[in-house]
């Protein structure tokens, strides 16, 4: 057999091509097989919306030297109670936490009878979590102990969903995370309030009687 010719073929001399450029090609061309095979997915939004701030419940003139912290849950569920105007369609739910010095608490039920800053139709879903912690400035300046006690949305929904039954989870959309900053501080300012009343017992944690308590309608 003889020796294929390496010179001009039918007098015309093609380019010459390296190892490299070779290399180079089938890459290419491997590239462009995988990419024919395996589209490209367009982006999908997942965007995930955080909580609230967490805002102090005793500042100003409330400061709690020291309180029974079994009573920590009742005054939670009493501050939520005071604030919103329930109705016997909301359902409030303790949450199982770390700590006893933390206490989460979800509510649910119709939007006229919750945060009416947030939505007045439909229906919300709102988590918060209530904590309590020594005050280490001011403990280092006095020596002396005195608690803080804080509040943050953990997370808050609405449903466009009729009155007469609770949505479904999948009808309910996150709220912004600046609507539940500022529900956190409206709340905690009322607590405050309540908390500055001659008639409040801070070591037992407990309201003065209130009497003007109406059922949301």
């Amino acid at each position: 057999m003889g020796r294929t010719p390496s010179g001009p073929i039918n007098g015309v001399r093609g380019p010459k091509v390296s190892r490299a450029s070779m290399l180079m090609r089938l890459i290419l061309c491997t590239s462009c097989t995988f990419a024919a095979q395996f589209p490209a997915v367009s982006e999908v939004s997942t965007e995930v919306f955080t909580g609230s701030s967490t805002v102090s419940v005793t500042a100003g003139n409330v400061a709690i030297e020291d309180f029974e912290k079994n009573k920590f849950s009742g005054f939670v569920e009493e501050s939520v109670r005071r604030y919103f105007d329930l109705s016997k369609a909301t359902k409030i739910v303790f949450r199982i936490t770390s700590s006893n010095s933390i206490q989460d608490i979800e509510v649910v039920g119709p939007s006229r009878c919750l945060a009416k800053t947030i939505t007045r139709n439909g229906w919300q879903k709102l988590r918060f979590e209530f904590s309590y912690s020594i005050d280490d400035a001011y403990l280092a300046s006095t020596s002396r102990v005195r608690y803080q006690i804080s509040v943050r949305v953990i997370s808050g929904e609405v449903a466009d969903f009729q009155l007469d039954s609770e949505p479904p989870s999948n009808r309910f959309k996150q709220v912004t995370p600046s609507e539940l900053t500022d529900l956190a501080t409206r709340f905690a300012g009322f607590i405050r309030q309540e908390m500055s009343r001659e008639c409040f017992q801070p070591y037992r944690l407990n309201f003065c009687a209130d009497a003007h308590r109406k059922e949301c309608q």
